[in-house]
């Protein structure tokens, strides 16, 4: 993915929303789970994931791993989001010029109407 792009959904698109991140080997960082922490280093396009060891081989002395990526392997972004979070997303991609009046009353109905999984 481009710097520009990474830029753009993290910083404005998907702002203060818990985000996925796919890269092309399928791997999955996910800023929403407890001990994940992602840096970015836009001036040399790397992104830093820090997450639990969980490697039975090496945990108890090694808990941390430490994967840095390049931003061209980032496929996508992904977020799960709540009703405010939703709201927040289309007011930004709004300013963006992105979607319109309607498109947002559209996806907030859908919203509204969608059902809960009850297990």
């Amino acid at each position: 993915m481009l710097k520009e792009s990474v830029v753009l959904l993290r910083d404005k698109i998907f702002k203060n929303a818990g985000i996925q991140l796919f890269t092309d080997n399928a791997l999955l960082f996910d800023t929403t789970a407890v001990h994940n922490k992602i840096v970015w280093d836009d001036k040399n396009e790397l992104l830093y994931a820090f997450r639990p060891n969980n490697s039975h081989y090496n945990q108890s002395q090694k808990r941390m791993n430490v994967d840095v990526l390049e931003y061209d392997v980032i496929q996508y972004f992904s977020a799960n989001v709540s009703r405010a979070e939703l709201e927040t997303l289309l007011n930004n991609l709004k300013a963006e010029g992105a979607v319109n009046d309607t498109v947002i009353t559209e996806i907030l109905s859908s919203y509204d109407n969608l059902g809960v999984i009850k297990w």
